[in-house]
């Protein structure tokens, strides 16, 4: 039976003491190199997997640090139903950054984890949180301001899958070679090359664990969050990239334009593949244009 992650990592109890958090620090160059990267992913998502092998090839050019959001895979919660907010997520970041010492970071957050990273930005911008780190540079990937748009808990059949789970992880297995269709687009996903690669998705999908009821709890908090009003307010000394595949199916290019049409000095970059997009091009692409924005190379 496979297991994942197949690799050390470490574990931290909650400060709220509602259960774990699972996270992984991938040391950079051993002569320090850039600012400190903390990557956020997505609904239902485990950083510690599905960041996997893209995350291996950048920790050759900065430190990373990768986490289980609460409640899916290794960060487990006492209360799979219990309420979740954007502001518990913010305040399991802050924890991992206070834990390995960082004072100034670099973030990515892709689509669910895109709002999480701008709740980290409102909580720092608004004042209400105190904050032990300062963000530099934010990468906005496959991301919206405002979710409720496209996202309804009653409207898709397809959530069901994704909050009734099968106990059975071989079953989980099969829908999710359905469900993860919606992460690409139509032509990667008929391509026999990539067919090994779809597979082990589905594969690691049905074996780490994405209980329904934090699942509906994620996809409720998403649906309730807008920062709209907010991303006007980021300042030009917090460098912002907003991410975007054409094809993505999941997460409509309009959300894009709209980031970037309320961040006036936002970077926006589009590329024609789907909602996954690091499982697109290759690690080196996208260690490129990540190095070359974080970096600050034109």
């Amino acid at each position: 039976m496979p297991t994942f992650p197949n690799f050390a990592y470490e574990t931290v109890a909650r400060q709220d003491g509602s259960g774990e958090l699972a996270y992984k620090v991938l040391p950079g160059p051993a002569n320090g190199g850039s600012i400190p990267f903390v990557m956020i992913t997505g609904l239902a998502a485990s950083g510690l997997v599905d960041w996997f092998p893209m995350v291996e090839y950048l920790s050759k050019f900065r430190t990373i640090l990768v986490m289980d959001n609460r409640g899916i895979g290794r960060s487990s919660s006492k209360d799979e139903e219990t309420p979740l907010t954007v502001t518990q997520h913010v305040k399991d970041i802050d924890q991992l950054v206070r834990l390995v010492g960082w004072k100034e970071i670099d973030l990515l957050g892709f689509s669910m984890g895109g709002s999480i990273v701008q709740g980290v930005l409102a909580e720092g911008l608004l004042g209400s949180m105190d904050l032990s780190f300062k963000v530099r540079r934010v990468i906005l990937a496959s991301t919206a301001a405002r979710f409720s748009s496209e996202l309804g808990l009653d409207s898709h059949p397809e959530w069901d899958a994704l909050f009734k789970p099968s106990p059975d992880p071989e079953e989980r297995v099969a829908v999710a070679k359905q469900l993860i269709q919606e992460d690409y687009d139509p032509a990667f996903c008929e391509d026999s090359a990539n067919q090994p690669l779809l597979g082990k998705r589905a594969v690691e999908y049905g074996y780490v664990s994405r209980p329904g009821g934090v699942v509906r709890e994620q996809l409720r908090m998403a649906h309730g969050s807008s920062f709209l009003d907010m991303l006007p307010k980021i300042p030009e000394s917090i460098g912002v990239l907003s991410l975007h595949g054409s094809l993505d199916q999941t997460v409509s290019q309009e959300h894009q334009l709209r980031i970037i049409s309320s961040i006036k000095h936002a970077q926006s970059l589009t590329f024609p593949c789907g909602h996954s997009w690091f499982d697109y091009f290759g690690e080196e692409h996208w260690a490129q244009v990540i190095g070359n924005f974080l970096d600050g190379v034109a």
